[in-house]
């Protein structure tokens, strides 16, 4: 009887009559047992109908389409009522026929342009006669466009990561004419326009992605700002990676209902969005910047204690969920050596392929550097953005150290960019620990610096500095490198796996090689987690630096410069890029080949 208090059962066998009645637990083993089996099978059943339902629903439009098309293109805009929940699929007809995709971005064109919801209908197109035949679903074998889509929420940062897209983007594009770009991204305000934003990767990292006409097949989605919380680990005070973890899940189904794209590809380093692309029978490639978890970090914590046990028990299950999403991974590139190992350690067999090294770019045309074994100020750089791991204080500190015990110190020039309010307050602690320790006067604070800033300073300064611990790899010390900055760096990861290696007879050699010629010096400090007193400090390595003769800086120099162009030219990275995307390429149509008919074509 629904609703009604479950009657209690007499126990009779082995019992008088009139003994007590017992009260059962209506929960036992075998309750949890069935509630786990039913949970799993509930999920596998979700799991099966978005396998069956979800691609058709993102990329196939409604049968008439095209005639839908057809009738708008004189008032500019498909209406809502016409494109309905299929807004997604509209648009991927529509950017795959486009002459200039471009025109169907989420995202402003332009600074006077209104923004807008409607699905505008590009001019160019409609004075096109054989546009609304270009709608039509082409056959898989055939030649025919590709969107590339980058997944990288914070494209408008300007860091290494930024740097590895926006020349990902470009050597897509000069791949094949073939190939469209989809972009992913949030933006600093609603305001940000299409121009703007890739004048901004122009100015910032010297990429020109209007030469040829590039830009014309680069589609920006823009993802609505509201969500920005989601995946941004500040917002998070509690179970951070889990709900960065969910975040980035529903920021990713958001980016797919807009454009589905034929190669999704992870920049940004959310790996808990690949079992959901997974389901649309798409390549997935990773670029790892770093791990999201390691053992590292579950080796820090004791047991002990009750919240580390908890913590311990946490991580590790968030370690089990990541190595799962690995398996979703049709290609996993690594930035560095140690990433890499990091990487096999965490994941093991799990990814599908193995893992690859990909430097990151430096993005710089080596023949456009003025003489970098000439003359040189004595200027010592830091090109790092301003964050906490970045350690500018502790750089201070040592600096300050240092100065004191120096009769002609360096100049000291702190170069980079801000990310939120949290940055800016940082760079507002560091003038004033820099006035505290009263060195105010010889460290310079270029915040949010043009790339032209950057490029004189790397062409004036001495030695080039980069202080974190544990820099997965840290391409501001190869472009200190060529342009023959020596670089003064943390015992740690990428600067000592990869990147200041000795040379012997015109030859990159090993770190341990005796009677080599060194590219840098290293450094290490008690503060470090791992500290070992095989290194100076910071303090002692600048000391050094102060008395280094002409002939010993300019032997450094050129070591330094070999390696650089020998291991990380501009050239380097365009090669192993355009592998990338021709292998992906490969692996859109065996994976467009195992969808049904109708998805197969669209």
């Amino acid at each position: 009887m629904s609703g009604q208090t479950p009657l209690t059962i007499r126990q009779v066998s082995g019992a008088g009559a009139g003994t007590e009645p017992s009260s059962r637990s209506g929960f036992g083993p075998s309750t949890a047992l069935g509630a786990l089996l039913g949970a799993l099978v509930l999920v596998w059943a979700v799991y099966k109908c978005l396998d069956a339902s979800l691609l058709r629903f993102l990329v196939v439009p409604p049968h008439n389409y095209r005639d839908a098309i057809a009738r708008s293109l004189e008032k500019g805009a498909i209406p809502d009522s016409v494109v309905g929940i299929k807004r997604g699929s509209f648009r991927r007809r529509l950017v795959l026929a486009a002459r200039k995709p471009q025109l169907y971005s989420t995202m402003k064109l332009n600074g006077d342009s209104l923004p807008t919801s409607k699905l505008r209908l590009a001019r160019v197109d409609k004075d096109d006669p054989d546009f609304i035949d270009r709608l039509r679903p082409a056959d898989p074998k055939s030649k025919r466009r590709l969107i590339y889509g980058y997944f990288h929420p914070y494209s408008d940062a300007n860091g290494g990561g930024e740097r590895v897209l926006w020349e990902a983007v470009h050597y897509t594009l000069k791949q094949s004419e073939q190939n469209l770009v989809a972009i992913y991204t949030f933006t600093a305000s609603d305001d940000v326009c299409v121009s703007s934003a890739l004048q901004s990767v122009r100015s910032t990292f010297g990429i020109d992605l209007f030469a040829d006409g590039l830009n014309d097949r680069i589609i920006f989605i823009q993802l609505n700002n509201r969500y920005k919380w989601l995946i941004d680990g500040g917002s998070w005070k509690h179970f951070t990676i889990i709900g960065q973890a969910l975040g980035s899940v529903f920021v990713c189904f958001n980016s797919l209902t807009k454009l589905v794209p034929d190669v999704f590809i992870d920049t940004q380093g959310l790996p808990f969005c690949y079992p959901l692309v997974a389901l649309l029978r798409i390549p997935v490639v990773a670029y790892v910047h770093y791990p999201l978890i390691s053992a590292d970090m579950l080796n820090k914590l004791s047991s002990k204690s009750v919240y580390n046990l908890a913590k311990y028990l946490y991580w590790t299950l968030m370690m089990k969920l990541y190595q799962l999403a690995a398996n979703f991974i049709d290609y996993t590139l690594c930035n560095s050596t140690w990433t890499c190992n990091h990487i096999r350690a965490i994941w093991d067999d799990s990814a599908q392929t193995g893992l690859r090294i990909v430097y990151p770019p430096t993005g710089i045309d080596e023949s456009k550097i003025a003489d970098p074994l000439g003359e040189k100020e004595r200027v010592l750089l830091y090109l790092a953005q301003f964050r906490p791991e970045k350690r500018h204080g502790l750089l201070l500190k040592e600096f300050a150290s240092y100065a004191r015990n120096s009769s002609e110190p360096f100049k000291l020039a702190l170069i980079g960019s801000t990310r939120s309010q949290q940055d800016e307050q940082t760079v507002q602690e560091l003038k004033a620990l820099a006035e505290q320790l009263d060195v105010s006067s010889l460290v310079a604070f270029e915040v949010n610096a043009p790339r032209k800033t950057v490029d004189e300073y790397l062409s004036r300064a001495a030695f080039g500095l980069n202080v974190m611990w544990n820099e997965h790899f840290g391409i501001s010390v190869v472009e200190y490198m060529l342009n023959g900055a020596i670089p003064i760096v943390h015992a740690s990861a990428g600067p000592l796996l990869d990147i200041v290696l000795p040379v012997e007879k015109d030859k990159v050699v090993a770190p341990e090689t005796e009677h080599a010629t060194p590219s840098g010096f290293f450094f290490a400090d008690p503060s470090d987690p791992d500290y070992k007193a095989s290194y100076p400090s910071l303090n002692e390595v600048l000391l050094k630096a102060d008395r280094l003769d002409k002939n010993e800086a300019t032997a450094i120099r050129r070591a330094g410069q070999l390696v650089a162009q020998t291991k990380f030219g501009k050239d380097v990275f365009g090669r192993e890029w355009t592998q990338v995307v021709a292998q992906a390429k490969k692996a859109e149509l065996e994976k467009r080949q195992q969808r049904n008919k109708v998805e197969m074509v669209y």
